[in-house]
């Protein structure tokens, strides 16, 4: 399986075959049996969705509960039963190798193989026109509080080094040299 490239808007879909191009497809995903896959082979379900399923579980009303996880991912009879027992014995709503019970959106394959749904999960990349790259979903939080964070305000740092010297915790010669180092003088 080829790599995407990060800074590459263009990916190539396994399922429909095509080239697709950010922002237009603001998004791709990685599944490990299928490779980089476009929105048309992924569904997603929400916490939600999934929530019912697993509520009609704990009531004891499992025909319920098939009923509507086949309404929600489309699974055949077969499958979705052996979800909800694999809950009833586990605690965890495990659907062809998924787990649907982490409390958030959850993505998965839909590739039909040979007539059989794939149902792994997929990552999520989305492309950040900012940025010019692709982020997996989820990191953008943390790559904007890694910026936060390397580009302090020098003057809220040279207030903390100013109450430091204030509590004798360092010299008059620290706080100067700090502060130069902080204005770049």
């Amino acid at each position: 399986m080829p790599k995407q490239s990060k800074t590459d808007p263009m990916f190539r879909c396994n399922g429909c075959k095509e080239f697709h191009t950010a922002p237009d497809f603001s998004a791709y995903f990685q599944c490990a049996v299928h490779g980089y896959l476009c929105e048309e082979f992924i569904a997603i379900y929400s916490h939600k969705e999934i929530k019912e399923v697993i509520e009609w579980m704990n009531k004891g009303e499992k025909i319920n509960a098939i009923k509507k996880l086949r309404e929600i991912t489309g699974l055949g009879l077969k499958e979705a039963k052996d979800a909800c027992d694999n809950y009833q014995a586990s605690g965890i709503l495990n659907i062809s190798g998924f787990n649907a019970s982490s409390g958030e959106n959850t993505a998965i394959c839909v590739y039909e193989d040979d007539e059989s749904l794939c149902g792994k999960s997929v990552i999520q990349y989305n492309w950040h026109t900012t940025k010019s790259r692709w982020l997996r979903d989820g990191m953008e939080d943390e790559e904007v509080n890694t910026l936060k964070k390397s580009t302090t305000d020098p003057v809220d740092e040279i207030r903390k080094y100013a109450k430091l010297r204030d509590d004798g915790l360092i010299t008059e010669q620290e706080y100067q040299a700090k502060k130069k180092e902080l204005l770049g003088l």
